[in-house]
């Protein structure tokens, strides 16, 4: 039950590899130690005036989406089927101030940044279409953040190729091997340690050694699904 709830709070994945080029994560998907490889693209996000949150705007490739099942319900409408769509939860069309109804279009100023990035944050304007609506989900309210599914093919139209950058979520098949794995693919794909994430609440749950666990505790994903609970 806990590595259920730790999987829906946090993604059903035990890391992710930041900031990659193409041929980094095709490298990730053909290792033969991984599993449920999936690639998203980060489009950048959105400030939500008068609400302290912020709209974040991912393309998800493949059956990348399915390791985030909260995310991606649709309510009304239907799934996206290509570049140039979105689909967003009620909420957030009430916080950009977009009329509720499927298949009207949405222009919003967006702004993108790398990980540990000098320059200034690149910021373009998207339209849009909205063939579907995803139903609301509270868990992103915790960290002040709302989700957006994008269309695939979206990013290579609208991003830079210094924005155009993976993260490819995975899976060890080999559980007890998991930390000389990572660290392996980290020095054969050239990843650097700043741009690994690890899932520290489902890693706890499933009791799975990694390297950030030093003074995590072991019981700190129950206080993380309590206050999360607690904000339902």
């Amino acid at each position: 039950m806990r590595a259920e709830q730790a999987a829906s709070l946090n993604g059903d994945r035990y890391a992710t590899f930041h900031q990659l080029s193409e041929e980094q994560n095709e490298k990730l998907h053909s290792d033969p130690r991984l599993k449920d490889v999936g690639s998203l693209i980060n489009l950048g996000f959105v400030e939500l005036k008068d609400s302290g949150l912020t709209l974040h705007l991912r393309e998800y490739q493949g059956e990348a989406l399915r390791a985030y099942p909260d995310v991606g319900t649709v309510e009304e409408g239907r799934l996206l089927q290509g570049k140039g769509e979105i689909a967003l939860s009620r909420d957030t069309l009430k916080y950009l101030g977009v009329r509720e109804h499927v298949g009207s279009v949405s222009t919003q100023p967006i702004r993108v940044m790398r990980m540990r990035d000098a320059r200034s944050a690149y910021e373009y304007t998207a339209d849009f279409v909205l063939p579907g609506i995803l139903k609301n989900h509270y868990k992103g309210y915790a960290n002040g953040m709302l989700d957006g599914v994008v269309g695939e093919e979206t990013a290579k139209q609208l991003l830079p190729q210094w924005y155009y950058l993976f993260s490819a979520d995975f899976k060890t098949i080999d559980r007890e091997q998991f930390q000389s794995v990572v660290d392996e693919l980290a020095l054969n794909v050239s990843v650097p340690e700043e741009n690994i994430q690890y899932n520290w609440v489902l890693l706890n749950a499933l009791g799975i050694d990694y390297a950030e666990k030093e003074g995590e505790g072991e019981d700190k994903g129950f206080p993380f699904m309590t206050a999360a609970c607690i904000l339902v």
